[in-house]
């Protein structure tokens, strides 16, 4: 069995959103993305390979109708700005609306939303985390971490919760929706060995 995940990772040019991908090959000259990376890692849980898709969106508004097609099928939508950036937090608006618009939601239920405020490790913070919270409370969005890709400051504990949050998507919307208490309980047991397992991936 296997059970393939996909995270689709959205903010402006140069927020970072690539260096959180591979903070330890993090360099400090910020070249702006003008594609979509994709990259994959996989993962054994309880003899089950889980398959971790991200789909890392360029910044600039311009290459979003190469983009839009990659939205579809998103277990878990990241979005990324730099807190030394008022403009890029104040954009999230637009990513998440532009997300919204161009999934299917299965079953009704909507694919769970990160925030990631990165680039902490710099002094000049334009971005009140009290803001973001706020904003986050208002778009029902429960997970936010401020994170340096640089120094790897919540990176780790980031990612752990993006990948738990997409696959209990996953499981409430395709694969584990059952009324069968034994498939439950194996479910509960999957989802301890995943965690286990995250806590030495990242």
């Amino acid at each position: 069995m296997k059970i393939n995940l996909k995270i689709v990772i959205l903010g402006d040019t140069s927020v970072g959103k690539s260096s959180l991908l591979v903070g330890k090959f993090y360099s400090d000259t910020n070249l702006p993305n003008y594609g979509t990376n994709f990259t994959t890692k996989d993962i054994v849980v309880n003899g089950t390979i889980v398959s971790i898709q991200f789909w890392d969106m360029p910044g600039l508004r311009s290459l979003r109708s190469c983009s839009v097609p990659y939205y579809r099928g998103a277990d878990c939508c990241v979005l990324v700005y730099d807190v030394t950036s008022l403009e890029s937090f104040e954009s999230l608006n637009y990513w998440r609306d532009d997300f919204l618009t161009e999934i299917s939601i299965p079953n009704g239920k909507l694919c769970p939303f990160v925030v990631i405020g990165n680039k902490v490790d710099l002094n000049n913070i334009m971005v009140d985390q009290e803001w973001v919270k706020l904003w986050s409370r208002d778009n029902d969005i429960l997970s936010y971490f401020a994170t340096s890709a640089k120094d790897s400051t919540n990176v780790k504990e980031a990612f752990n919760t993006i990948v738990k949050n997409a696959l209990d998507y996953k499981q409430k919307t395709y694969i584990y929706e059952t009324v069968d208490d034994h498939k439950e309980q194996n479910s509960r047991l999957f989802c301890c060995g995943l965690f286990h397992v995250l806590n030495n991936l990242f």
